[in-house]
């Protein structure tokens, strides 16, 4: 089973492990910390398998000093614009550091064109990873450089360990 995953790494002195979290249950899965959890400096360990049949909610943890992130009606999706505190749009040549965080651990990937229906994750192939770089975790970073002259549009979509994503793009 799956009950006792998060006890993994409770002993201060006995951090959690890939093997540590193994032997708690045939459901648990290590997910390595590369994703700035400083809590858990090795990783953590999850009930892999969990009855989890919904994809992993998304939304704005953190954005630069200086802008705004307004939302959308969507109440299922992450959707909306991201602007200068004042109003203006962002300038040109702009670096805009965005902090996005899932309801669970996933992974997630984004593109500048609409990715929309996928038959499988290997199918996400050649997208954008965040700074976290293909690896399961709860906040997804990324600094985006806007290109003179345009817009940027991310299409995000995210997969949990139980193999659930989102059908619709974030956006």
């Amino acid at each position: 089973g799956g009950a006792d995953c998060e006890k993994c790494g409770d002993d201060p002195l006995k951090p959690c492990s890939p093997y540590r979290c193994s032997s708690l249950g045939s459901a648990c899965k290590f997910i390595p910390n590369k994703a700035y959890e400083e809590s858990n400096p090795e990783g953590v360990c999850i009930n892999y398998y969990r009855n989890d049949s919904r994809y992993p909610g998304l939304s704005l943890n953190k954005i630069d000093s200086g802008y705004s992130f307004t939302k959308s009606n969507n109440p299922n999706l992450l959707e909306g614009e991201i602007k200068k505190s004042n109003g203006d749009c962002v300038e040109e040549n702009s670096e805009v550091f965005i902090s996005l965080k899932t309801d669970e651990f996933a992974e997630c990937m984004w593109s500048e064109s609409e990715i929309g229906g996928i038959n499988s994750w290997d199918d996400m192939a050649g997208m954008e990873s965040f700074e976290e770089s293909y690896a399961m975790s709860e906040i997804h970073n990324i600094t985006l450089n806007v290109p003179m002259g345009s817009e940027i549009s991310m299409h995000i979509k995210c997969i949990d360990p139980a193999g659930n994503w989102n059908t619709a793009d974030h956006t």
